[in-house]
């Protein structure tokens, strides 16, 4: 091989390494901009809209009309023998966007009397209340079958509270 071949074909060989290296730095030296804005609003808005007294049996009566605020509603009833009840229903609305999960349901008699049993039915611990629907949960204040003696009182106020929290997705 000449001199003279040997010169160009390094020539040419240190043309293109300076060609891939100026590509390479153009390439590392580019930069990526990237902006814009995202807004997301959601809002948690889950309560009581309304309680209703569905049924009453035997000589019970409802003291007062029903109170609720939030997530708790209070109601008020004399009992006076066994087979007396007072039933309601209690609707809960989810308004919010977010679906809601219920968490707890906790029941207080504020007469405290062993004469008074409170059920409720209509829900599940974990059940999910998806946005923009109603869930009625029944509540029976009753005179306690099992309940032997002399009651001391015969009215029996009670408060629901319900506790919700956001599903695990």
């Amino acid at each position: 091989m000449t001199e003279k071949r040997k010169r160009s074909i390094v020539i040419v060989s240190l043309c293109a390494v300076l060609l891939l290296m100026t590509v390479g730095y153009a390439a590392f030296n580019t930069l990526l901009d990237i902006a814009g804005t995202s807004s997301i609003t959601s809002n948690w808005e889950i309560k009581i809209t309304d309680v209703k007294r569905t049924n009453i049996t035997n000589m019970a009566e409802e003291v007062n009309d029903p109170v609720w605020s939030d997530l708790t509603a209070s109601m008020e009833a004399n009992l006076y023998q066994k087979g007396d009840s007072v039933e309601y229903d209690v609707t809960i609305e989810n308004k919010g966007t977010l679906d809601a999960e219920l968490a707890d349901v906790e029941q207080i008699t504020l007469s405290n009397h062993d004469a008074i049993k409170i059920t409720t039915s209509g829900y599940e611990k974990g059940e999910i209340l998806t946005r923009d629907n109603s869930k009625i949960i029944k509540v029976k204040i009753e005179y306690n079958p099992d309940f032997t003696g002399v009651p001391e009182i015969g009215s029996s106020e009670v408060k629901i509270s319900f506790t919700f929290k956001q599903p695990e997705s």
